[in-house]
């Protein structure tokens, strides 16, 4: 195997698998309530003032002695019964019950890294286009033949669980009038049959196409020569543009969902395909000039080339640069003095950022690896797509015109500025003995003081992927130690170089 098949796979004759170490991890330990209140107590030191801190230990007090013993009851036996007795409420409460449109508003997104590689250009185009998707096909087949090694912490004997990776392909979030349903229709070779294509889609058109040809893996030629046909057929844009009511208020869209199907068993199929399929790739005709016009364009762009629902999605531009889609909740207020400007609710639904994150740095590795010129372009075995074409009627053509109109709004007020800073990295900060990311949490501590004159709180996320089923948990990161550290070093009077030197 190569360096980096090393890295990533199992050999084909391991006794373990991707999935192995699952169903025997830990089972989410559930904290006692008293530990609870005093990490909630202690997390207002730093925001409030001494009579909102009187006034928060009644509560607490209250809450101890009253409705809390009930509820804490309740989690104990509930976490006597579930191996994660978090992870239902997790998935329904903080992101499904979310009505807020997926797009711009909702979906995680970014831009792909492989500009570090090559510089884009129509030349390298089309190639970085078919091998990008030919790795992420490759990253699903691991997935499907459990050869994908299984995370480690660094401690070689903490393993991470994999059940996010289950939901990285295959996996759609149906829209519901109250909460939407995730739907993952993955599976492994030993579970059975699992859906195998992919949806291209291009100038509002929709496009199925098949990555296993008669059984066998779909060849990279045969990527090229698809999306090649694609983009001449796609030079007549569709009148349907459906993908555009995938990106409404969730509870409009399931009702326009369930009317869409209620119009033919052609349109159940339709829908079917898409959302049973391992990811979509947006074709779109644009030529973003940096990251920031890719995110920009990726996020807030043509929305009849989109499918929100779904958990995965790629959108490649015609001068090689690549952005990325996911279905992911971080709740944001955006405020100038008292006037509410906007809510921003980030979510990943389906899976955390780690695991995109993941897949993105194998189809790196292996393109750093391999080049692009290591397939050649063929014109046998010719693959024809499926153009997936709906029935619609007179009540969905005018929602399709409405929110061509409407969701304009939206993709307008989100603003992106991609940035890298290079000055220097995490070695840096390890040589001279301080934690990348304390430091990263110092330093945002201290910015957003300098610039507003006080702390607030701030999450940052903390992995619980060692126990059973597991995800994130909350670090608050504005302690009160924290806000002593930032108010010194914005004292003129205070000395602050001796901060720097106590580790020493």
């Amino acid at each position: 195997m190569s360096l980096v098949d090393e890295l990533f796979k199992y050999p084909s004759d391991s006794p373990v698998g991707t999935f192995s170490y699952d169903d025997n991890l830990t089972r989410l330990p559930l904290p006692s309530l008293d530990k609870t209140l005093s990490n909630y107590y202690n997390s207002l030191i730093p925001l409030a003032t001494k009579s909102e801190l009187e006034s928060a230990k009644t509560i607490i007090d209250d809450f101890k002695n009253g409705i809390g013993k009930k509820l804490d009851a309740m989690l104990q036996k509930r976490a006597s019964k579930e191996k994660n007795w978090l992870h239902e409420y997790w998935d329904k409460y903080a992101y499904l019950s979310n009505r807020y449109p997926l797009l711009p508003f909702c979906n995680m997104f970014g831009h792909s890294s492989l500009t570090d590689l090559y510089q884009p250009s129509m030349d390298i185009a089309l190639k970085l286009t078919v091998v990008d998707v030919y790795y992420l096909i490759d990253f699903w087949r691991l997935l499907r033949s459990e050869r994908l090694r299984t995370v480690q912490s660094t401690n070689p004997s903490s393993i991470y669980s994999s059940a996010q990776f289950r939901r990285l392909f295959n996996t759609v979030r149906i829209p519901g009038v109250e909460f939407d349903s995730l739907i993952s229709y993955f599976k492994t070779e030993k579970e059975g049959p699992c859906p195998s294509h992919i949806i291209i889609m291009r100038g509002g058109r929709i496009f199925k196409v098949n990555v296993n040809i008669n059984g066998k893996p779909i060849k990279a030629s045969q990527l090229e020569q698809v999306i090649v046909d694609i983009k001449t057929m796609c030079k007549e844009k569709s009148e349907q543009e459906i993908g555009c009511m995938t990106c409404d208020e969730r509870t409009s869209w399931a009702k326009n969902r369930q009317h869409l199907q209620s119009l033919s068993q052609k349109n159940k199929n339709i829908l079917q395909f898409i959302e049973e399929s391992i990811f979509i790739i947006c074709l779109d005709p644009y030529a973003p000039q940096d990251t920031t016009e890719t995110c920009q364009l990726t996020l807030c762009n043509n929305y009849s080339t989109r499918w929100a629902d779904k958990s995965f999605s790629v959108m490649y531009f015609e001068n090689g640069y690549i952005g990325g889609v996911c279905d992911v909740h971080i709740f944001a207020v955006l405020k100038l003095k008292d006037e509410l400007l906007l809510k921003l609710y980030f979510q990943h639904t389906a899976f955390d950022g780690v695991i995109s994150g993941f897949v993105s740095y194998y189809v790196y590795s292996k393109i750093q690896e391999n080049g692009l010129d290591w397939y050649q372009t063929e014109r046998e075995d010719k693959i024809e797509p499926t153009e997936l074409i709906f029935d619609l009627d007179e009540k969905i053509s005018k929602e399709i015109i409405r929110l061509q109109v409407n969701l304009k709004q939206n993709q307008s007020s989100v603003t992106i500025i991609s940035e890298a800073f290079t000055g220097f990295g995490k070695n840096h900060l390890k040589a001279l003995k301080v934690h990348p990311d304390a430091f990263i949490q110092m330093a945002l501590q201290l910015t957003y003081y300098k610039l507003h004159g006080k702390v607030c709180a701030t999450y940052e996320t903390a992995t619980t992927r060692n126990y059973y089923n597991g995800r994130t948990e909350t670090v608050r990161s504005c302690t009160e130690e924290a806000l002593k550290w930032v108010t010194t070093m914005c004292n003129p009077k205070e000395n602050v170089s001796y901060l720097f030197t106590i580790n020493n």
